[in-house]
């Protein structure tokens, strides 16, 4: 989840074209809600919320385990908007069984053909297993992950992110609970 949040700071504070990005998506269990960026103070993270505090000091609480998928719509005109071409390659990202015990399949969808890496990394954020998919054709696709670490030992119990990331800097994070 904190790659999420880091994806999203990075987007609203760097250059570039993702960075004039004008609303931000957020979808969730519930719904989805779009805030636009211009309207964003700050962002807190906490172990199991996002807080984004507006500019009129209103707050967005965000249930992490409720965050399904977040996008940036980029308004091209007062009447067109669309997403961001960098942004659109993958969705969907979904993990399961989630808890798991053995392995677990993480799911997701691609555009169009893309090279993707997929890592796991624990609550502290360092990456514990890296697995370079190459490029793959637009679809839906599945990764098991076997709940071994780099050097094939299994992981210990507990909370692991799994980040997907193109070779065009999208990335989408799924929490994952493992019980042994």
């Amino acid at each position: 989840m904190k790659n999420i949040i880091f994806l999203c700071l990075i987007i609203l504070s760097a250059g570039g074209s993702i960075a004039s990005a004008q609303t931000l998506n957020l979808m969730t269990k519930s719904g989805t809600t779009q805030i636009r960026t211009s309207d964003i103070d700050s962002v807190t993270i906490q172990p199991t919320t996002v807080t984004i505090i507006r500019k009129d000091r209103t707050a967005q609480v965000v249930n992490i385990a409720d965050l399904q998928r977040m996008t940036f719509t980029q308004l091209t005109s007062a009447r067109d908007s669309k997403q961001s071409s960098a942004v659109n390659t993958l969705l969907l990202l979904k993990a399961f069984p989630n808890p798991a015990n053995a392995t677990s399949v993480i799911e997701y969808e691609l555009v169009r053909p893309t090279e993707v890496e997929m890592q796991i990394t624990d609550v502290m954020g360092n990456i514990i297993k890296t697995l370079r998919l190459g490029t793959q054709v637009a679809g839906t696709h599945q990764v098991e992950w076997d709940t071994l670490n780099n050097s094939s030992t299994s992981v210990p119990t507990g909370t692991y992110s799994c980040l997907i990331r193109t070779n065009t800097g999208e990335t989408l994070t799924q929490k994952l609970i493992i019980i042994h």
